[in-house]
């Protein structure tokens, strides 16, 4: 086929297809049209309507807003609600509360970025253990269990562990405690 054949094909089509496409939108118009009437006519009837004064008691206004204004709050929640995200969240460092040092179990709050509050628990019972400053133990009083340590003061041990807690921050190694410590929690039954 020669080119003049082939510009001569092309032209033919291009002119089908395009008066397929202006006998749809003859026909597309025609049905716009007629919703574009419709819409300018009832616009007018809904602002009359918006526009009425009517006569309302006070208590039934009130009566109608309070519930209104409760649902668009339940709304509004459960639309923030939707948006936080799904699934586990990742743990963060501020997550890092409690470890085991010394065969203890230490809890703390984290206070500016350090650990503060630092305390002994039993790992049997949870009771906080007291110290032995004379034979450089800690003792539950629940129990009875000591556990040697190596001090007598309870500052100087509260700096070690400190110090401890400071390096696992560090190094990155709190977040296998923290995930050791989710996962154990997930397997405990729930309490009825």
């Amino acid at each position: 086929m020669s080119k003049e054949n082939h510009n001569l094909r092309n032209t033919i089509v291009a002119g089908v297809a395009i008066a397929i496409i202006l006998g749809i939108l003859n026909v597309l118009w025609g049905w716009v049209g007629k919703l574009w009437d419709w819409f300018w006519s009832v616009v007018p009837i809904v602002w009359n309507f918006s526009l009425q004064l009517i006569a309302i008691p006070l208590w039934l206004l009130v009566a109608l807003l309070v519930p209104t204004i409760y649902v668009l709050m339940l709304v509004v929640r459960a639309w923030l609600k939707s948006r936080e995200p799904v699934g586990p969240q990742e743990p963060t460092v501020d997550d890092y509360t409690e470890d085991t040092f010394y065969a203890v179990t230490w809890r703390w709050k984290n206070w500016n970025g350090r650990p503060s509050g630092i305390g002994p628990l039993c790992p049997r019972d949870s009771t906080p253990l007291a110290l032995n400053t004379y034979d450089s133990y800690l003792v539950c009083d629940a129990c009875h269990t000591t556990y040697p340590v190596d001090t007598s003061s309870r500052e100087r041990l509260g700096e070690s562990v400190e110090r401890l807690i400071q390096g696992k921050r560090i190094s990155g190694k709190w977040r296998e405690v923290v995930l050791r410590q989710l996962e154990t929690e997930s397997r405990k039954p729930p309490i009825t």
